[in-house]
């Protein structure tokens, strides 16, 4: 006599059991499990291209409204286009190594650990950087309150001097200049033979002076700062904060492994007042000293990604948060949030809605949204399903990432045997 076996819905593979899932299986290969638990034949996939080196940064998103893909091969940034179609568009110092690219104020930039360079036409080329306003309202004969500190990328600053009813003629810079290259007199630029940079390069005299007169003076810095080496060392990016405070954010040093290097805000309207003397300023800032250690300098930063307002940073020990208004201070205080799951391999988190999903040690994880405080419960193991067929040596070199269109996300091991592991947030199933 047959049996009829009716199945209400899948439920993916899990092979814990079935008191566990008793609609599970431990083999489903090219279906995906819908919300609903119906099956659905995956959609196929075919070779769209053929590279001639090994991908070291990816990046996609939109420029001017038009989808763009490009990808970091060996030394070049070439651009994907949607017929399969190569197009080489510039070349970079390097052709080997992580690095990553970041979009920011309409500049496509790539860190790789010689630098920061950005796409401009069929070049990379390194950033001029925003010029920062160090001095505001200074008086006369005096170094008054640093208002925007030196941009470590760029050698030049801008000072702003009010002039009382005594008129000081002889005004002071807080470091040693080698160069003025402009001087502003109540808006108005003035001749070279006006003003004067005195030997000891610490201050300028301009003649011809009244009560209450604004100068600004535009100058090239003696010494480039020693922390660039830092920031250029960088490999790893991302873009973090609201309308008013969003910035880069940088990591990657080999010499600092638990250091993030936090930029600084330039507003438009900043930008385009530093333009009138630089015009190739740009929005990037990174004030000297506004960088913070994860963790006591204990563990490699892997990651940092956004989960609702908060950034989380992912290292080997755990992860810490600062949320959007921290990152908008001088000092980024950051708090230690979960120190039970933290990430081992290189490209082991990723986003979908809310709750990023990070590859930790021994499982597969996605984050909730009780992150205010040191909770192990934070993170919940998504993988116990599959874990069974997966190694330590998957948990440890295992990328992930996320396809929008079907709410997924995909898991392989690029040294591994080429399967690839999907787990549907909608449904909850693993194929």
């Amino acid at each position: 006599m047959k049996k009829e076996i009716v199945f209400e819905k899948f439920e993916g593979i899990d092979e814990r059991g079935r008191h566990k899932r008793p609609m599970g299986t431990s083999e489903l290969v090219n279906f995906r499990v819908l919300e609903d638990g119906s099956l659905k034949k995956r959609e196929g996939y075919k070779r769209f291209c053929e590279l001639d080196g090994q991908i070291r940064a990816v990046w996609t998103g939109q420029i001017e409204g038009e989808k763009r893909v490009y990808l970091l091969i060996g030394n070049n940034v070439t651009e994907l286009k949607s017929d399969g179609a190569l197009n080489s568009v510039a070349q970079t110092r390097t052709s080997e190594g992580e690095a990553s690219f970041f979009f920011y104020k309409n500049h496509l930039y790539l860190v790789d650990g010689t630098g920061i360079t950005y796409l401009d036409g069929g070049e990379m080329k390194e950033p001029c950087g925003y010029v920062p306003l160090v001095g505001k309202n200074w008086g006369g004969g005096e170094i008054g309150k640093i208002n925007e500190p030196r941009n470590v990328l760029c050698n030049k600053a801008r000072y702003h001097y009010v002039m009382g009813s005594e008129v000081k003629s002889v005004l002071y810079f807080d470091e040693k200049i080698s160069n003025v290259d402009a001087v502003y007199v109540n808006g108005k630029a003035i001749e070279k033979n006006n003003y004067g940079l005195f030997t000891s390069g610490t201050s300028i005299s301009v003649s011809g002076l009244k009560s209450y007169d604004t100068v600004e003076v535009y100058v090239t810095y003696a010494d480039t700062d020693e922390s660039i080496a830092s920031i250029n060392a960088c490999t790893g990016a991302t873009v973090f904060g609201g309308a008013n405070n969003s910035r880069p954010f940088l990591w990657g040093n080999p010499n600092s492994k638990s250091t993030v290097y936090s930029s600084g805000y330039a507003s438009d309207s900043q930008v385009a007042q530093a333009r009138r003397v630089y015009p190739d300023s740009d929005a990037l800032y990174f004030p000297a000293g506004r960088e913070f250690s994860v963790g006591d300098g204990q563990y490699t930063v892997r990651a940092v990604g956004r989960h609702y307002d908060r950034m989380l940073i992912f290292t080997e020990g755990g992860a810490w948060m600062a949320n959007d208004a921290d990152c908008a201070s001088t000092d980024v205080p950051v708090m230690n949030i979960n120190t039970r799951v933290g990430v081992i391999s290189k490209n082991a988190v990723a986003e979908l809605g809310n709750q990023p999903c990070t590859i930790g040690e021994n499982g597969i994880y996605r984050w909730n949204s009780d992150t205010d405080e040191l909770n192990a419960f934070n993170a919940y193991c998504i993988s116990a399903p599959v874990e069974g067929r997966l190694s330590q040596e998957f948990f440890s070199n295992a990328s992930v990432w996320a396809s929008t269109q079907n709410n997924e996300f995909f898991f392989t091991n690029p040294n591994g045997d080429g399967d690839v592991w999907i787990y549907s947030v909608s449904s909850g199933a693993w194929s």
